[in-house]
């Protein structure tokens, strides 16, 4: 087994360590289906050396970092999008009448 570049190790590790838990158990399975390496767990996470992996199961994990990133980028707008109509049309509604100095009352 050879090592990988170490600086590229320690921004793998670092967006690795940046993602939400299902991405990093998705990381774990390609980790875990793709290599002889050990994995050492305890009740603080998961502990893998880098350092020994194939560099194939390298550019696996960098390839599902790089679609995580891709849908992250379509997603969040979308996603900002939804929240603001929900806050502008949906919110509020049990205490509509908490500021009746400021509703109109129109009688015909």
């Amino acid at each position: 087994m050879t090592t990988t570049h170490t600086p590229d190790l320690n921004q793998l590790k670092t967006k690795i360590e940046s993602i939400t838990k299902m991405h990093q158990i998705e990381v774990l399975k390609i980790i875990t289906s793709c290599s002889n390496v050990t994995v050492n767990e305890n009740k603080s996470g998961v502990y893998i050396n880098l350092s020994y992996m194939e560099p194939t199961v390298i550019e696996e994990i960098e390839k599902y970092l790089t679609f995580v990133e891709e849908q992250e980028q379509i997603l969040n707008p979308a996603e900002t999008e939804k929240e603001d109509i929900k806050n502008t049309f949906f919110s509020n509604k049990e205490g509509i009448n908490e500021n009746d100095d400021e509703i109109l009352t129109v009688y015909r």
